[in-house]
């Protein structure tokens, strides 16, 4: 049964009297030709991005282009023209309504609608055009979205390289060959682990190595840099006597190292009369015995004043560091230690 609603979309015609018996009282109902789940089907893909097909489908040609080009008029038009294809309200580019072959009566008759060939044929190669042109767009955004990523993961992965390269190894350096002599294996191993520890401020001046007894008694000579505070110098100071002693007590240099010794000179200049002088400010060593007693691999937690065997500090940076213990810049740096 049709509802009363539904009946009165149907376009009434009055028909004429008909050949072989027909009442001529008979009425007829036109409906439109065109298939309503066809019709549903295409106005679906108006979800898609490809909206008015439907329309175009029963002849409604200009709404049909303007909903393809404006999204169904952004999604609310392709949902209201669904509710009256389902409701079997929606009617075709002549006014006759879409119904189901379930709905049809015996006096119900179809109708195509009147649309010109060659508007629809545009409005076809329009349609067609836009669907390219979406698919292009979005096959291109795709593309080169695909392209970004590509060329950001090669350039993070070239600045991976490059840093890989360029990182200096953390810790101490204890990989070096030693196809040296022993002073050769003990000299590359201070140099190596002085850029390996990276800082500015702490500078190479000479190694000595004494083997006059069978092994090596080793005495590295460093160079401070000026600008730190005092307690900041001698962090920095027993962080680069950390790491070379960690270094230097576990490689084989071709001879066992027996003692190892550091001295950082600091330049600095007297206030009363301007003169300079290269000072050095600290010295701490060790022997292989307090050696054998250090777990090197946590070598960053080691206290490295309490494990040395000898410590020492020129007057003017013990001085310094006393006098400098409670503020958090020194404002008379060593330079400028008036003696």
């Amino acid at each position: 049964m049709i509802s009363l609603h539904i009946a009165q979309n149907v376009v009434f015609r009055r028909a004429s009297q008909k050949k072989g018996g027909d009442s001529p009282n008979e009425r007829k109902y036109y409906v439109s030709s065109r298939n309503r789940v066809v019709a549903l089907m295409l106005a679906c893909f108006g979800f898609l991005g490809i909206a008015g097909l439907h329309r175009i489908y029963v002849g409604r040609l200009l709404t049909g282009v303007i909903y393809l080009f404006t999204f169904g008029i952004f999604f609310l038009g392709t949902l209201y023209d669904l509710y009256k294809i389902c409701s079997e309200s929606f009617k075709d580019s002549d006014g006759y309504p879409l119904f189901s072959d379930s709905s049809m009566k015996s006096n119900y008759y179809r109708r195509n609608p009147k649309t010109k060939p060659l508007a629809i044929v545009v409005a076809v190669v329009l349609a067609f055009f836009f669907m390219t042109g979406l698919i292009g767009a979005f096959g291109g955004m795709r593309h080169s979205h695909q392209e970004t990523q590509e060329t950001t993961s090669g350039s993070q992965k070239d600045v991976t390289d490059k840093g890989d390269k360029n990182k200096k190894k953390e810790g101490p350096v204890i990989d070096l060959p030693m196809d040296g002599t022993p002073t050769e294996n003990i000299t590359k191993t201070v140099k190596e682990n002085l850029i390996s520890y990276g800082t500015a401020s702490v500078e190479y001046r000479d190694v000595k190595v004494d083997m006059s007894n069978g092994e090596a008694n080793v005495t590295i000579y460093l160079q401070g840099a000026r600008g730190l505070t005092a307690q900041g110098t001698l962090d920095t100071f027993n962080i680069a006597a950390k790491q070379e002693m960690a270094a230097l007590y576990n490689i084989n240099p071709g001879v066992t190292i027996s003692d190892v010794k550091m001295v950082f000179f600091m330049q600095v200049v007297y206030r009363k009369d301007g003169s300079e002088e290269n000072i050095p400010a600290y010295s701490i060593g060790m022997n292989k015995v307090a050696a054998s007693k250090i777990h090197w691999k946590n070598y960053k937690d080691i206290d490295i004043m309490a494990a040395a065997n000898e410590v020492q500090m020129h007057p003017s940076f013990r001085k310094l560091i006393q006098s400098n213990s409670r503020k958090s810049k020194w404002d008379e740096s060593l330079e400028t230690l008036g003696l």
